[in-house]
């Protein structure tokens, strides 16, 4: 199997941190996923327990982190280790897909049209399709509304993001020293672009246009320039430091997913908030999308138990069990639940799904994850006024442009 020189560089840096023995038991299959937390692994362990009862067999799984678990899946990949089963994020798809070590699953073994629209395209490479819908979820705009009342703006009034900007120079100008008007990412690996490509899109911008980079158009520029402002009346700072801010009643606007609804509800409040879908640019405010997906290995010899698994985890009743029982899991990507009634009961769930169908997920592009590294450090530089906005977006631009001319 022929695996692209990405995939090699990770496996010569971390050979043998995390081989395994080849499983050679026809009942058993490996799972890897990024479920690590307590609360979530006892809700995946049950699922997995009803599958192995129901079908005579064992799942073994292994939790990975957000931060080296793509680094651990390319070493497993290239020593020959890598699960039957695995997790992949939305935007890592691509990437595995193009160097030949996902399988490619046929329409009678699972059909997409089984799986909201949002999802079609980052599951497939070339037109064929690598990974299975999971879970999906997006970012919304939480307001401190005590905060709001206090500056004298109603919530209603917010429907742009000049209107955010406004209502945060007046909360930024209170007489407190430890209560900021925005809330901005700043230097955060895989979190600020979440944050950037809604205001792209938002200002009717995009990343590309007929297969050709566009970072440098006015669209984009203007969005940028949003961004920036927005930080200079608040705090830049990291996603964990920001959620424990707007938690703590600290700050007005923060633009964050339903985990945070988890944290707020377990908290000690002194002050009352809500939670609406994305303020407009200069058109409608549209919002990141994420989602969880579950790709096979390719090299896998335990085909039928595998498909079969991924089938039970994603295209039943289970994948809303998942999300009930996890808030933080968002919504199942089955059509069939993703609406369901007992997930929209839940506080702000609605708001969630509502801003869902005004979401997109991020280009499918094997390159994305150097992408959006440069994208992120150009919005950085920005901030700290070290590029002005045009500048950081047009050396983004170029150096972009060289990464896909080598791909």
């Amino acid at each position: 199997m022929k695996i692209k020189l990405l995939f090699l560089s990770a496996f010569l840096i971390l050979h043998g941190s995390s081989c395994t023995k080849k499983n050679t038991n026809p009942q058993e299959i490996t799972f890897w996923h990024f479920w690590s937390e307590p609360s979530q692994r006892a809700v995946l362990d049950s699922l997995v327990t009803v599958f192995e009862n129901e079908n005579g067999c064992k799942i073994k799984t292994t939790e990975l982190s957000w931060s080296d678990g793509k680094t651990k899946l390319l070493a497993a990949f290239n020593s020959n280790t890598a699960p039957d089963v695995l997790e992949l994020g939305s935007d890592w798809i691509a990437q595995f897909s193009s160097s030949g070590v996902l399988y490619p699953f046929s329409s009678k073994e699972i059909s997409l049209q089984n799986y909201i629209d949002i999802t079609h395209e980052a599951a497939q490479y070339q037109q064929k399709l690598y990974a299975v819908p999971w879970t999906v979820d997006t970012r919304v705009l939480y307001v401190n509304t005590t905060l709001l009342q206090e500056i004298g703006i109603s919530i209603e009034s917010i429907k742009t993001w000049d209107d955010v900007l406004i209502a945060s120079k007046k909360i930024q100008a209170l007489p407190y020293s430890d209560v900021y008007g925005f809330g901005a990412n700043g230097s955060d690996p895989h979190r600020l672009y979440k944050r950037l490509l809604p205001f792209f899109w938002s200002y009717n911008g995009t990343i590309f246009k007929d297969n050709q980079l566009q970072l440098m158009s006015q669209e984009n520029i203007q969005a940028l320039s949003m961004y920036v402002a927005l930080s200079k009346e608040g705090i830049v700072e990291t996603q964990r430091h920001l959620d424990g801010l707007f938690v703590k009643g600290k700050l007005g606007f923060w633009f964050s997913g339903s985990w945070l609804l988890t944290k707020l509800a377990s908290a000690e409040k002194k002050f009352t908030f809500d939670v609406r879908t994305l303020p407009s640019g200069t058109s409608q405010g549209i919002s990141f999308a994420g989602g969880e997906f579950l790709a096979m290995n390719a090299g896998t010899s335990k085909k039928e138990l595998a498909i079969k698994f991924i089938q039970f985890l994603t295209n039943s009743e289970h994948s809303l069990q998942f999300c009930t029982s996890l808030p933080e899991a968002g919504f199942p990507a089955s059509k069939q639940y993703f609406s369901d009634k007992s997930l929209l009961t839940l506080p702000y769930k609605s708001v969630f799904a509502q801003q869902l169908l005004s979401s997109k997920m991020t280009p499918v592009e094997p390159m994305w994850l150097d992408m959006e590294t440069i994208i992120e450090n150009s919005a950085v530089e920005a901030m700290l006024e070290v590029k002005t906005v045009n500048q950081a977006l047009y050396d983004a631009q170029v150096t972009i442009q060289e990464i896909l001319s080598y791909k």
